[in-house]
């Protein structure tokens, strides 16, 4: 498999991250998990960790390929559940942590997503939206109904209400798992919590992935303008993303992109100024005698 993974996180305004997300490869499967703990409920955070933790560990125990995707994230998702409702109850004193949660298993040249929650996935190819998951909200039963436009929608006072997520009740929420979905060289999978679209509607983000070619860049962007857009309100905003190359296992030509995970300019910035300290140190210590002990 050839693909190039991105990912960012800004707090925006708020106090703390409540934003979870990862990914695990093995066998030829990638998973890509993102998770926002719910703010109205103490321990947000923990049930994001939890619940990404959770989901990829199942993953890392499935036989691969999965054969049957929705049988897998309904399992997974189950597993996930029944984790953060334990890791609350186990809390002192106990929590009733809840979390949005949604996931994207690509294998054998296609995706599949599941989600619960308002969290979204999306399948962009040269801008457009080839596929975007629907929020479990109640803004977005109101749509579907009639009952409120998308303009409208965006402004809507309930607009983060949702209705299904990990955690809280004991009873297991639905999870919505899509077909299969082809792929096809250079589409892009993208997972993001809602502080990424609700400042922008998805023509402003497909168009700011065609817009930069480097994914690292692109993503800067997007959070750069969700997080001013909503400003000075902003969420806390996180987005993963990977381009798709392409199902070959032989290595690139030279002069094509090579697959991985990019780092993001200023995590490069980092990078480089820490490999700058460790040359300074080590032309120290050439410099440096080793001292005698005392009484030897």
């Amino acid at each position: 498999m050839k693909y190039l993974i991105s990912r960012i996180n800004r707090l925006g305004t708020r106090n703390s991250n409540q934003d979870r997300f990862n990914t695990a490869e093995r066998d030829n499967a990638v998973l890509m998990v993102l998770a926002d703990g719910m703010g109205g409920y103490r321990g947000g955070d923990l049930a994001a960790e939890v619940a990404v933790q959770k989901l990829l560990d199942y993953f890392r125990m499935t036989k691969l390929p999965v054969a049957e995707p929705k049988i897998f994230f309904e399992n997974a998702f189950s597993f996930a559940h029944k984790a953060v409702i334990d890791c609350g109850a186990r809390h002192t004193p106990p929590l009733n942590p809840r979390t949005t949660l949604v996931a994207c298993l690509i294998q054998e040249e296609s995706m599949w997503s599941a989600h619960v929650g308002d969290s979204r996935c999306y399948l962009l190819r040269n801008g457009d939206t080839v596929f975007r998951t629907r929020d479990h909200s109640l803004v977005e039963e109101l749509l579907q109904m009639g009952r409120l436009t998308p303009e409208e929608m965006k402004t809507h006072p309930n607009l983060n209400q949702v209705t299904r997520a990990i955690g809280g009740l004991q009873e297991h929420p639905a999870v919505e798992v899509s077909g299969r979905l082809a792929l096809e060289t250079n589409d892009i999978i993208l997972l993001c919590s809602d502080g990424l679209w609700t400042a922008l509607d998805d023509e402003l983000i497909g168009g700011t992935l065609l817009e930069y070619k480097k994914l690292p860049e692109a993503l800067n962007t997007l959070a750069g303008r969700a997080e001013s857009r909503s400003y000075p309100k902003s969420d806390n905003i996180s987005i993963m993303a990977m381009r798709w190359i392409s199902n070959e296992t032989q290595a690139q030509h030279p002069g094509t992109e090579q697959p991985g995970i990019e780092p993001l300019p200023e995590q490069q910035q980092v990078i480089e100024a820490i490999d700058e300290i460790d040359e300074a140190i080590k032309k120290v210590n050439l410099d440096i005698k080793p001292a005698v002990a005392k009484g030897s």
